[in-house]
């Protein structure tokens, strides 16, 4: 069964260990069902760089990081 969405999707990047960490995120938008071509924070909007579907993250410690894909994610909220 397909559920309807507005074709975003919200993605939590988390780090459980006890250090910063800064990396790379392979995101496989074919499998979501949306491109990857534009990533956006979540809720401060900032964009990030993405490319072939990898974005570069900095996570804080215990952290996490939001982050929203999919078409219209540019316009203005």
């Amino acid at each position: 069964r397909q559920v309807a969405h507005d074709g975003q999707v919200l993605l939590v990047v988390g780090n459980l260990s006890r250090e910063d960490r800064r990396g790379e995120v392979r995101i496989d938008g074919r499998r979501l069902g949306v491109p990857v071509s534009s990533v956006l924070t979540w809720p401060d909007r900032r964009e990030v760089a993405a490319e072939d579907g990898r974005v570069r993250l900095e996570v804080p410690r215990l952290g996490y990081v939001l982050l929203l894909l999919g078409p219209g994610i540019l316009a203005s909220p």
